[in-house]
């Protein structure tokens, strides 16, 4: 029998290889959808959803398009209370008589509720468009959710904000068990 250097069978050896490139292969799957989702334009939307958190980069964003007239509404998603991006927080949300604008929290305070919360809006209000703005690695799931929760037509953009390293690993593996979550755990809607 045929042997390799550390004296394991050519077989199982050629095994093993094929298994680790598998393994590769599945961590490298989501770097694209992650890190280079399909780009879309802003087309003009009966509402703007800005998901959490609700970041300067994503509400900067947002206000602008309201000011080009892409839509008159805007949801911002993000927590009553705590440290960052909460409501009290947000100068957007603090606006006095600005109708335009509705900060709430989605329940369940996820990617999935956050869509759903847009959805019993879009009911309220007859609303069947909407902009919805992230950031580029959540892109692609924001879409996996918008098409599966939202019956209206949506286009989910990115805020380009830039990441630098350790965010971008970080937001890899998130992403990573984010979208595993939305395929065996959660593959309905909130």
């Amino acid at each position: 029998m045929n042997a390799t250097k550390d004296n394991r069978p050519v077989g199982q050896q050629s095994v093993l290889s094929l298994m680790i490139i598998a393994v590769v292969m599945l961590m490298l799957a989501p770097v694209a959808p992650i890190f280079a989702p399909l780009r879309a334009a802003p087309v003009p939307a009966d509402v703007i959803l800005v998901l959490g958190p609700a970041t300067d980069s994503r509400l900067d964003l947002a206000e602008r398009l309201l000011n080009e007239g892409l839509s008159e509404r805007l949801i911002v998603s993000a927590a009553h209370y705590g440290s960052g991006h909460t409501i009290p927080n947000i100068e957007l949300c603090a606006r006095p008589g600005d109708r335009r604008i509705t900060c709430k929290q989605a329940v369940p305070f996820t990617t999935q509720g956050e869509v759903g919360m847009l959805e019993q809006q879009a009911g309220k209000n007859g609303w069947t468009s909407a902009i919805i703005i992230t950031d580029t690695p959540h892109v692609t799931r924001a879409r996996l959710y918008a098409e599966r929760c939202f019956t209206g037509t949506t286009t989910v953009i990115s805020d380009e904000a830039r990441l630098d390293v350790i965010e971008a690993v970080d937001e890899y593996w998130y992403q990573t068990g984010a979208f595993a979550k939305a395929f065996l755990v959660t593959p309905g809607c909130a």
